[in-house]
Formats: C-alpha cells, sequence, structure tokens
C-alpha cells in the first residue's frame, strides 16, 4: 500500500472513531423519471426510464464523487443498479476515507442528500421553443429528453438539478462501546 492510501484509510478510521460508526452505503435514486422536465439552466430536460442500461452493463463500478470533482479521490463506488417507472436508483459503497465517512454523517444529519449525475450524451430528442427565450420561463424554453446517455459519475450535492434525486438511506455500523 503507497503512503498516501496509508493516510487516507488511517484519516478514515479517526473519522470513523470521532464519528461513532462507520458509514458503509449510501441509497437513493440518481435520475428520477416521474418529474417530468427539469430546468438545466439554458434548456428543459428529462430522462427516459432505461437511459443508462447499456452503460452500466459496461461499467456498473460506477464512482462516487463529492460536487462532481474529478480531481479528487472517488468517496465511493457503485455495487448495485435497480432501473424502476420512478427513476434510477444505485447503492454506493463508501470509501474508508474521512472525506467519504464526514459526507455520510452529513447526509444523516441532514445538512446534505442531493444525489447528480455526470453523463455523456449518445441519443436525444429536441424540441425547441418557437420564442426561445428562458428569461421568460419553460413556456420559452427548448426541451431535451434523453434516450440514452454514458453515466460517468454520480455525486453528492446540497444543490442537485432533480429535486427527487435523493439519498434516502445511510447504511452504517456502530463501534462496539
Amino acid at each position: 500500500m503507497s503512503v498516501t492510501a496509508e493516510r487516507l484509510v488511517d484519516s478514515g478510521l479517526y473519522a470513523v472513531e470521532t464519528l461513532g460508526e462507520q458509514f458503509t452505503s449510501i441509497t437513493g435514486p440518481v435520475v428520477p423519471y416521474s418529474a417530468g422536465y427539469t430546468d438545466v439552466g439554458w434548456f428543459l430536460e428529462r430522462f427516459e426510464r432505461g437511459a443508462f442500461t447499456a452503460s452500466l452493463v459496461k461499467r456498473p463500478d460506477v464512482p462516487l464523487l463529492l460536487w462532481h470533482d474529478n480531481r479528487s479521490f472517488p468517496i465511493g463506488v457503485g455495487e448495485d443498479w435497480d432501473d424502476r417507472a420512478d427513476g434510477l436508483h444505485g447503492r454506493f459503497r463508501l470509501a474508508m476515507s474521512a472525506v467519504a465517512q464526514v459526507a455520510a454523517s452529513h447526509i444523516r444529519d441532514g445538512f446534505m442528500d442531493g444525489m447528480s449525475v455526470g453523463f455523456g450524451p449518445v441519443r436525444a430528442s429536441w424540441s425547441y421553443a418557437a420564442d426561445y427565450n428562458p428569461d421568460l420561463g419553460p413556456d420559452f424554453m427548448d426541451k431535451v429528453t434523453r434516450h440514452e446517455a454514458r453515466l460517468h459519475e454520480v455525486s453528492l450535492t446540497p444543490t442537485p438539478a432533480y429535486t427527487d434525486a435523493r439519498v434516502y438511506h445511510v447504511g452504517s455500523v456502530p463501534l462496539d462501546a
């Protein structure tokens, strides 16, 4: 094990001791399907059920990041996926690092619970507004439906684009007293 890896594990063990439990996983919908279109800035977006199926067959071990920061070590990895009628649900195994453990404690304590996806579009259909002007609201914005996309990463964030993309379970193991 490298010196850097040893330091990360040591800091994770310290965080676990301080927090009084080891956080092992998080679970929740990463992309809701039933929410309709979501305003992502310059256009409205929605994902079709199954948009990530081909991508997840090729690479199910999608990294879990904080705030889409791909310059830092992942705080977890995707382990289980369930493409339900209401959205793509994922379960992520958390790393034994201080950052991962503290992030999970923030979720548990209600400071942050949003999830967001980093993806590459593959197939989509667009509907263009006749009088495009996003300042006037959704009726004046273009719309895109994502039929297929490559899932690059899932991130924890306090402000997800899709409000229903939320962690609904944090798995943990309490330390013996």
